[in-house]
Parts: C-alpha cells; structure tokens; sequence
C-alpha cells in the first residue's frame, strides 16, 4: 500500500494473452533465501493459474483483463522488509502500511513485507492475494479514498484492488494450494537481540547486523541499559 492515486491506464490495443507454465520469468529482489524461495513457490503456482485467477475479475473489461494477463510475464517482486519502509506505525488517517506497497503508472514492481506476513501467521495464498492487490497498484488500478484503512473505512473493501487480491485467494484456495497445503509461510520473526536473522524486519528491535539481532535503541536492551554503536563494530547493550 502507501501509494499514489492513479488512473487506472490501458494501451490503445490490447490482444487476448494465453499465459502458459513457465511463460514468466520473476525478477527477485532484495529477498533472503527463506522469503525467496516462498515467492517462487507462490509465484510458479499463480503463473499456472494465471488465466483462471483474471477471469475471476469479471468487473473489469476483457480489454482490461487482457493487459492484466501480458503484465503479468514481467512482474518483479522486492522483498521490502525494512520497519521504515513496512511500518506498523499509524500514518494519519490513511492507516497502516503492513504487507506491502506499489505506486500505480507504469510500474511492475511490487513491494512485499514477507516478514510482516510472517509475524502474522498468514499463508501461502494470503500471499498469493497480497502479490495481486499490490499487482493492482502497480498497474494503475483506482483505489477507494482511505484505501490503507479499511479497519475505520470499511468501504474500501470494496474497490477493485480488494477485490482483486480477494478474488485471487479464492482462486488460490480452490486450486493452487487446496487444504493443508495452504500453510503457513516460512521463516522467523519477532527474534530476540542475539537470534539469528537475515532481515531487519525479523528482529524485535528492526535491526539486524553480522547475522544477528542487535539493539538500535536504549529501550531494546531493558531498564538502565543503553545501547551503544560503536564506529567500527556490532551494536550492543551495556
């Protein structure tokens, strides 16, 4: 999310695309091995079922649909899970930025916050349906006023972006990962300082230094303790 209004843009002509196994080559970006592997998972399933999931955006144009389905073989996926960039923090009135963002135009980057998904337990096709409403954005579809806040406007559920990422869920669920099969994601968050990480977003104080969780501010390192950074060297409480 945290995103600019766009108008939803379609080319002059658009042909019919058939999007076969395999037709798309994903660009990863800025993911470790646990959230990149997961991604192409994800993404290998939703390219199979790539013509069924748009024919379940039957609110939109054939035209519409058809430009949905030819973006689709070059999407790119960056895994921002850095906190200034995936806050849990309220932006004003506009809500939360939680799993993940894409400027509308004529982009086709999306933004994941995987470990966000993951400290909320979500699945596969929660992911899924994340990678298509972010879709949504970055092909400049419209979004309802308030679109980051659904929790105090609940009107917004309602806007073709919600709707994509719904309906894509429901495609998932029924067909890519039917069951047991859609679990939960990968991967570790939430770590304590000194655990293991590979992203920022995965330690409890958001920073992440040699390969592990380390304090950023005094209030990481528990009462009367500081948290100094040396100019050369790990951060650490004393």
């Amino acid at each position: 999310m945290l995103h600019r209004i766009a108008r939803f843009m379609w080319p002059l002509c658009a042909l019919a695309m058939t999007i076969s196994a395999g037709a798309s080559a994903l660009d990863i970006d800025k993911c470790d091995s646990t959230s990149k592997a997961e991604i192409q998972t994800v993404h290998a399933a939703m390219t199979k079922r790539v013509n069924a999931t748009v024919a379940r955006f039957t609110w939109l144009t054939e035209k519409q649909r058809d430009e949905l389905k030819e973006k689709w073989s070059k999407l790119k996926i960056d895994c921002e899970d850095d906190r200034n960039k995936c806050s849990k923090d309220s932006v004003a009135d506009d809500g939360l930025i939680i799993t993940g963002f894409a400027h509308g135009g004529l982009g086709n980057t999306v933004n994941v916050c995987y470990y966000n998904l993951v400290e909320a337990n979500l699945t596969l096709c929660s992911l899924v349906g994340n990678i298509w409403h972010e879709k949504g954005h970055a092909d400049g579809m419209p979004k309802a006023f308030h679109h980051n806040n659904p929790a105090k406007h609940p009107e917004v559920l309602n806007d073709d972006v919600y709707r994509m990422g719904n309906a894509a869920v429901a495609e998932c669920k029924a067909s890519m990962f039917v069951g047991t099969a859609d679990r939960a994601l990968k991967g570790r968050a939430l770590l304590a300082l000194g655990a293991s990480c590979s992203k920022e977003s995965q330690c409890n104080s958001a920073k992440c230094k040699d390969g592990k969780c380390v304090c950023k501010r005094d209030s990481d390192c528990g009462s009367g303790r500081k948290c100094k950074e040396p100019v050369f060297g790990t951060p650490h409480c004393e």
